[in-house]
């Protein structure tokens, strides 16, 4: 066309009037009666009210404050047709995330949410009959901050009939618009597209808009749009799945996840009720759960439409977990109670893992899925990369020890942007843009897109589902089909397994990690540290319950505690609580929580050790599968006392700590004794600045820096000349957003050092240790650092409390080496994995920050040195410098982040020979799990009685179903093994098993078990009693 038309633009302006053009006739609702609420759980309507009432026009406010509204109306008697509700009470904001939300009631029965996203309220009633309705509102948070009143305006109350002509015109249009905006300016049917709409909207009469003329024209237009874009097969087809994203926590709490789950799960079922093509997934049995006690009347709607195969509940884990910070263990665990739960409520078995907004996924993953029937992988996030877009959006994900996944990243995105969503919408933008974002077209033509808002819930609403139906009949468009995701993934493994396009299947190897939100590796230490030591707990207290099972006795009720324990726990590994990034109240409620766990936990494992409580006798357990000699601190006051063992023999001892050989899973009894243990010479000499032991000579300067490591027994200086080891530094940090969640760059460039120490001073020098303490005092904090040599070891242990009151700031320790390697390893889930040390691409310079759990190690071949911890996760390894990042306090969302005492522990070990021959896994252990000392004699017997190099047990657990124990193990050093391990308790026979506890292997009776492993891989044995 020689001259612009401004067709689109004209009837973009239509269609908008439409939305409000297409209610026949209103009738307003002026005011309701008010009751306060005072966020009971599953609230149902009071029975009394207020005597104020609410009116259209009025301003309600409030933070975190819950407000019923109730009203009787009648429906008109001349309100024949579609009847509606229609009801804006207050501003909620797309994510959910910190505005208002409200539950409707229906003659007594939680009906559907009502919030700025969902406004409309289908409402099944005749002309003359009464609706009880009642509104539980919720102002809402503020999204991170501060606390202050959110001020909402009810905007709109009324009953409505719904022209469905118009109403279907507006859909049409809203799709053929959209259509012309996303095609190519030389695509033919872009033009088309627009005559289209423009032909159809010819046919409307506007010349009077509450006439019969307008209405039943309308409806004309529509007959001619759905004459002129008839079905027809698509070469690429999006399936659709409603969604919504619930954080289990975030910005609010998790008892308001309880309220928003119910909002969202009743609006679900309420639009199944209008739209029989309808399809909803929702993962996280936590919520499901939370339903089920608060509001069984919803729980029982799910279970329902579940069965009709409309509700898909699926996704594997309890909750959508971190897949960072959280043990291999835990990681199972997460599997383990999700499938279950889903297969006893709703009879559905998960096959994919749906972790859409988790920040980075480990090399061990793999592995894990597939041993818990799961073949599948779904994402978004790794798109959010901010250095390097992953090259492919299916591929196959291969972990470290060989396992692999297929692996899917949803697509959809906006024009322009990078991100993918997994809240997406089901527009032309969306459909469209889906297929154009997609890096795989060569492989796969058949794409998903999950819609529906979320963050804070919400859902899909019937916009989105009316355009659903439209759009992929307009021409140029995708073919669309409302669908489940576990037969989109079906439909994945046949086109990657038949590869019929003869495309080129990707393989990404290794860990994907998230080029983004590096500072959750640290952010809110308290949970970080409280997790781990729980994670070690719980495998101690199920190991003291298998004990208790064998010998007979009844351990229900304890492995009862030990599941709500660790679904407490699991809970509290959602994606935005234990990275750091919630608010203040969030971790309010964790510390509550965890102690909670923690105390069921400890209950089972003291009910389950049995100790007899002798007041003269310690039992000291040490529940790793290998020997060690750690030094224990007893919970005892032994002034003026001194233990010894039982064939009398004194063992070195300081105060309460004393050295203790212990045998593989085993146990060591210690005799309490009237006099002081005998004298003995200190472990160290004590230099002018510095401590020698017969391992070590450490030597610190004025700024109580370590200017020299000397490893004795190799002959090697660790620290280069000019430079300075233990290396406490603040760092400037404020990232250019996302508080609590970045760790950017440029922190390097802003380092502010220490004051040199208040204070030096030899608080220890006993046969056992020998303790240097500092003390630092600096801005608005302090800190304490007691500096622990051994003799006979070439680790350092650095004992910190820190009282931390400072903003925007970051803690590093830093240990510069003349060790010179371009790579690095780091301990992960079930393994570890190494990382370039170098910035040589884009690629390694993105992983300026990286995660590791209880060490990472730098060496040459034959030499090394490990940085360990017992509670952190950020690791900067380059350029022969270990680093660990400490503390991090962001403003946002939680304006007090890591305020106050904060308690934790590193630890610098030289070796000799490779990371695995000078056991620094084991080393590590000591400060992660130290062994457990009992009042009295406790019947703890080793069950798997030898030292087995190359393997760590990770559970000692009882079965989840039948009479059974089940051994879980992993092969630690990277190389093909074979172990042979022997037994000390009777059963009937063993054989090999999944994650799920379910048999995949011949039963063998041997007692011994004779296993062959490759690197890294992982074994469950089921031993049946």
């Amino acid at each position: 066309m020689p001259f612009h038309s401004y067709d689109y633009e004209r009837l973009s302006k239509a269609a908008s009037r439409l939305r409000e053009e297409r209610w026949r006739k209103h009738a307003p609702i002026v005011s309701f009666r008010t009751a306060e609420d005072t966020g009971e759980l599953g609230a149902q309507p009071p029975a009394a009210f207020d005597a104020g009432e609410l009116r259209t026009g009025d301003i309600w406010s409030g933070y975190d404050r819950y407000l019923w509204l109730d009203a009787t109306v009648e429906v008109p008697q001349d309100f024949s047709g579609s009847l509606w509700g229609r009801f804006d009470f207050g501003i909620t904001g797309g994510g959910g995330n910190s505005g208002f939300e409200s539950l409707l009631y229906v003659d007594g029965h939680p009906y559907q949410s009502v919030d700025q996203n969902h406004q409309d309220v289908p409402l099944h009633a005749q002309p003359g009959q009464e609706l009880h309705l009642q509104f539980r509102l919720w102002s809402g948070l503020v999204g991170g901050g501060r606390p202050h009143p959110n001020d909402h305006k009810v905007k709109l109350a009324e009953l409505a009939i719904l022209d469905e002509g118009v109403d279907s015109l507006y859909y049409w249009l809203l799709c053929l618009l959209g259509a012309h905006r996303m095609l190519e300016d030389n695509d033919p049917e872009k033009q088309r597209v627009l005559n289209l709409a423009v032909k159809a909207w010819d046919l409307v009469d506007t010349s009077d808009l509450e006439s019969d003329a307008f209405f039943d024209s309308a409806a004309r237009a529509v007959e001619f749009l759905e004459k002129e874009i008839p079905e027809e097969q698509k070469k690429v087809v999006v399936d659709l799945v409603g969604h919504t994203h619930i954080d289990t926590a975030w910005l609010w709490r998790l008892c308001h996840t309880h309220e928003k789950a119910a909002r969202s799960f009743s609006t679900v079922n309420r639009l199944m009720d209008e739209y029989p093509d309808y399809i909803f997934l929702h993962t996280q049995p936590q919520q499901y759960d939370y339903i089920k006690h608060d509001y069984p009347e919803i729980f029982e709607h799910i279970r329902r439409r579940a069965a009709e195969g409309r509700w898909e509940p699926a996704g594997g884990m309890w909750v959508e977990a971190d897949c960072n910070l959280i043990s291999g263990e835990s990681m199972v665990r997460q599997l383990l109670y999700g499938t279950r739960f889903f297969e006893k409520e709703f009879g559905n078995k998960s096959t994919y893992l749906w972790l859409p907004d988790v920040f980075g996924y480990s090399a061990a993953l793999p592995q894990i899925l597939k041993q818990s029937e799961i073949d599948t992988f779904i994402t978004t996030k790794i798109s959010w990369n901010d250095q390097n877009m992953l090259p492919y959006d299916t591929f196959e994900w291969r972990g470290i020890d060989g396992s692999s996944v297929i692996t899917h990243f949803i697509t959809t995105s906006s024009p322009g942007e990078h991100m993918y969503t997994y809240n997406g919408l089901t527009d032309a933008v969306a459909v469209k843009g889906v297929w154009n974002a997609y890096r795989n077209k060569e492989l796969n033509t058949e794409l998903l897109i999950s819609y529906g808002y979320g963050d804070g819930g919400g859902g899909p609403n019937r916009d989105m589902i009316e355009q659903g139906r439209r759009i992929g009949r307009v021409p140029g468009m995708p073919g669309v089909r409302f669908s489940r995701v576990d037969e989109f993934c079906e439909k994945l493994h046949r086109t990657v397994e038949e590869n019929r396009r003869h495309a080129y299947i990707p393989v990404w190897d290794g860990e994907l990690y998230l080029e983004f939100h590096r500072g959750t590796y640290t952010s809110q230490a308290y949970n970080k540290k409280t997790n781990r030591r729980m994670e070690f707990l719980l495998r101690s207290a199920e190991e003291a319950v298998s004990r208790a099972m064998l010998r007979g006795a009844d351990v229900s009720a304890a492995r009862e505690k030990l599941e709500k324990a660790w679904k407490t726990v699991l809970c509290l590994q959602f994606h935005d609580i234990i990275p750091g990034s919630s608010i203040r109240e969030v971790y309010e409620d964790c510390h509550v929580m965890y102690g909670e766990a923690e105390a069921l936990a400890r209950e089972a494992m003291q009910e389950a050790a049995a100790a007899d409580g002798a007041a003269d006798v310690l039992t000291v357990w040490n529940n790793a599968n290998w020997s060690r000699e750690p030094v224990v601190e007893l919970p005892v006051d032994l002034a003026g006392r001194h233990v010894e063992f039982e064939d009398g023999t004194i063992p070195a001892q300081s105060g309460n700590a004393v050295a203790v050989p212990l045998p593989p899973e085993g146990t060591k009894k210690l005799l309490v004794r009237n006099g002081p243990a005998p004298a003995a010479e200190g472990c160290a000499t004590v230099l002018a600045h510095g401590l020698e032991t017969d391992a070590l000579r450490l030597l610190w300067n004025q700024s109580g820096r370590l200017v020299s490591i000397y490893d004795k027994k190799a002959g090697r200086e660790l620290v280069p000349e000019g430079q300075e080891a233990n290396a406490l530094t603040l760092y400037e940090d404020r990232p250019r957003e996302y508080d609590a969640w970045e760790l950017e760059y440029s922190h390097q460039r802003k380092p502010w050092e220490l004051p040199a120490p208040s204070r030096v001073s030899i608080v220890e020098n006993s046969a056992v240790r020998a303790v240097a303490e500092f003390r630092w005092t600096f801005r608005k904090s302090s800190l304490t650092q007691r500096m622990i040599v051994y003799p006979h070891k070439t680790r350092v242990d650095f004992v910190t409390s820190v009282e931390w009151n400072e903003r925007e700031t970051l803690m590093k320790v830093a240990f510069p080496t003349v060790l010179h390697s371009s790579r690095a390893r780091f301990d992960i889930q079930f393994g570890s994995m190494e990382r370039p040390t170098t910035k040589n691409t884009s690629w390694e310079y993105a992983k300026f920050e990286s995660v590791g759990h209880k060490w990472a190690d730098l060496s040459e071949s034959g030499y090394g040195a490990a940085l360990m911890n017992d509670s952190k996760y950020g690791y900067d390894v380059h350029d022969g410098v270990l680093r660990l990042t400490l503390l991090k306090s962001s403003n946002h969302p939680d304006y007090t982040a890591d305020a106050g005492l904060q308690e934790f522990t590193y630890s610098l070990l030289l070796h000799e020979g490779e990371w695995y021959e000078a056991n620094v896994d084991r080393e590590s252990w000591e400060l992660n799990d130290p062994p457990i000392v009992f009042q009295g004699s406790a019947q703890l017997p080793a069950l798997f009685p030898a030292e087995l190099p190359g393997v760590t047990f990770d559970a000692v657990k009882p079965a989840e179903d039948g009479k059974a124990l089940i051994l879980r193990l992993h092969e630690k050093e990277g190389r093909h093994t074979s172990v042979s391990i022997p037994t000390a308790f009777p059963f009937r026979s063993w054989c090999e098993c999944n994650l799920l506890e379910r048999l995949d292997g011949e039963a063998h009776s041997g007692k011994k078990v004779q296993l062959t492993l490759r690197p890294f891989e992982l074994k469950t044995i089921k031993f049946v009693l």
